[in-house]
This record gives C-alpha cells, sequence and structure tokens, in this order.
C-alpha cells in the first residue's frame, strides 16, 4: 500500500522536472521574465518617444510606468509567455549564450500564435 504513493510521488516529481531544460528554476525564470519585461517596456518607451517627437533623454518615470501599467501587463504576459516556453525547449546556458537565436524562437512563438501579442 506505501508502494503506490511513491512511485505516484516519483512519477510526478519527474514529470516536474522534464518540463524546463537543464538550468532553469523558477527564480531564474521570473528573473528572465522580468528582464524580458523591462527591456521590452523601455523599448516600448524609447519607440514612443521617437513616435511623439520628444526629447529622447525623457526619462521613464514610475508616474509614466503608472500610467503606462496596463501596457506593461500586456509586454509581461507576453515574456511569461516566451520564456517558459523557450525553456522547455533550450537550457538556460543557450538562452544566456545565443541571444539571437532565443529572439528568433521568441518571434516565431508569436508569429505561430502560440503566445499573444500584447497590443
Amino acid at each position: 500500500m506505501r508502494v503506490v504513493p511513491l512511485v505516484l510521488l516519483v512519477a510526478v516529481t519527474a514529470l516536474a522536472a522534464d518540463a524546463y531544460k537543464d538550468g532553469w528554476t523558477p527564480k531564474a525564470i521570473d528573473q528572465a521574465v522580468g528582464a524580458c519585461t523591462e527591456e521590452l517596456t523601455k523599448g516600448a518607451w524609447k519607440n514612443t518617444l521617437a513616435d511623439q517627437k520628444m526629447d529622447p533623454a525623457t526619462p521613464l518615470t514610475p508616474e509614466i510606468r503608472k500610467q503606462l501599467e496596463p501596457q506593461i501587463v500586456g509586454l509581461k504576459r507576453l515574456c511569461d509567455c516566451t520564456i517558459k516556453a523557450t525553456a522547455k525547449k533550450y537550457g538556460k546556458k543557450d538562452y544566456e549564450t545565443q541571444p539571437d537565436a532565443m529572439d528568433r524562437y521568441a518571434i516565431d512563438l508569436v508569429h505561430a500564435g502560440t503566445c499573444k501579442r500584447p497590443f
């Protein structure tokens, strides 16, 4: 009787371990999602400044971030999807050493409809 729960626990643990490739931990995924979100947010801000013909040195202040919160949430959802899908296919070392390949994979995920555009 004790063997069944132990076997079940081992099977569930093995499935969870296979979800992400080598080197990915929940903390590493959270950090990658945060970095991705920040990079996309800053890029969108830079594009906004150029589109609006504003001073490119205008900072992205906490007040502006608060106003942009709905868009930032959308960017975070996109990053969460792409990072988690990437972590299932590639190891963390590949993610860190092959950024161009990882960017192309993220773009492919969006084009395939796996990850949705934020707006």
